[in-house]
């Protein structure tokens, strides 16, 4: 207010033709609202005599991760939860391998290994019709969770593809098979604390202080 270019403010209108500049331009809601901080400030000659608010809301459809950890522990029920997870909407990842071939066997489609993401520290994945990433299980969830945590920046493919996946979800779901592998059990430690049941727990409380929806079935 009280500039010589606008005397009366910016007034509604011309606030709505840089709006719509910056939608044709594709800019980001984290954008806009930067760019209308400094426009104010601009117009305030750098003074900013009074206070700056800028909310930007944008309005999407809702983002759906599913990711399938682990075989189910009943074997009879494979086929059920392999059904019900490729009827989810959203994107959908299958971590571990002999999860991978449960969903070979249910839906008769072949896993194709991708040798060329397989790199020292981290197993290749693979891709499958209907699924959009296959990989390993412990190593990579290990490697998303020390991400996620800041204790590392350490990420092979898999675990880049879903780390980037969890950021980019609304929701997210987590089907957690309670069979046990006996490689990544402690004998000394009960069954509820495996390692597989606690790299999704930690996960999932990273997620939900992100502010995303996240929920978790054992199976």
């Amino acid at each position: 207010m009280g500039t010589d270019l606008f005397p009366l403010g910016f007034g509604v209108e011309n606030i709505e033709k840089e709006m719509k500049h910056l939608l044709k331009n594709h800019v980001s809601p984290e954008n806009i609202v930067r760019h209308f901080v400094k426009l104010a400030e601009k117009l305030d000659q750098e003074v900013r005599g009074d206070d700056t608010l800028v909310a930007c809301l944008n309005f999407r459809e809702k983002r759906i991760l599913n990711l399938f950890v682990g075989p189910p522990e009943d074997r009879k029920k494979d086929e059920e939860y392999v059904r019900t997870f490729l009827s989810l909407p959203g994107k959908k990842i299958v971590c571990g391998g002999t999860t991978g071939q449960i969903f070979e066997r249910v839906t008769g489609k072949k896993v194709e290994i991708d040798l060329y993401t397989l790199s020292e520290n981290s197993p290749p994945v693979g891709y499958m019709e209907g699924i959009d990433l296959m990989t390993e299980g412990i190593v990579t969830l290990t490697q998303v969770f020390r991400y996620l945590e800041g204790q590392s920046d350490e990420l092979g493919y898999g675990a880049k593809f879903i780390v980037k996946s969890l950021l980019e979800a609304d929701e997210i779901n987590f089907f957690v098979g309670r069979a046990i592998n006996p490689a990544h059990q402690n004998p000394l430690f009960s069954h509820d604390i495996s390692l597989k049941f606690r790299l999704v727990k930690d996960i999932a409380q990273i997620l939900r202080e992100r502010g995303k929806i996240v929920n978790v079935q054992y199976c």
